[in-house]
């Protein structure tokens, strides 16, 4: 258990055998350290997560399954942005969240302003189930919430749309 009222600010990489519960304002700070779980993180909220302020990911080992894993993640303190993986092949993977666009798209102004960096730990030999969550205010001026139809783009050295009408 993780909290109430603490903060942990990560000074190397760290693996967890087993589980998190993140407690009342339980902050994780990884800067540029890997926090590597093989089991699950409970209690996630915009004052209670694990704060990717670097270049550092939450890793969660051998995703299988209809049963989400959620990486309960924010770029900030204050706010969070998770994402959920299910059917990952038994994949680990590594997740963190910015605050903007990097690198830059084509229209800003209509996109939700977070970038989600999400790495598998090797290429999966089916389709991987990968939800990402937002709320009011996390999209620009000219985003479009209701209805939520969003395009996912994934970059290659170039942006290139892979779905639409999400």
């Amino acid at each position: 258990d993780i909290g109430p009222t603490a903060t942990v600010t990560m000074v190397s990489d760290k693996t967890v055998t087993g589980n998190i519960a993140l407690l009342v304002n339980a902050l994780v700070m990884l800067d540029s350290y890997n926090l590597t779980m093989t089991g699950n993180i409970s209690g996630g909220s915009a004052t209670s997560h694990i704060v990717t302020n670097g270049s550092g990911k939450l890793v969660i080992n051998n995703i299988v399954g209809a049963i989400p894993r959620i990486f309960p993640i924010g770029a900030n303190t204050t706010t969070i942005n998770p994402l959920a993986i299910f059917n990952g092949d038994g994949l680990n993977y590594g997740a963190r969240v910015e605050t903007g666009l990097n690198p830059a798209i084509g229209i800003p102004l209509q996109a939700v302003n977070r970038t989600w960096v999400v790495r598998p730990s090797g290429t999966p030999s089916a389709t991987v189930n990968v939800n990402f969550f937002y709320t009011a205010g996390d999209g620009n001026a000219g985003f479009n919430y209701f209805p939520a139809t969003v395009e996912l783009g994934f970059h290659t050295g170039v942006w290139n749309v892979i779905n639409t009408g999400l």
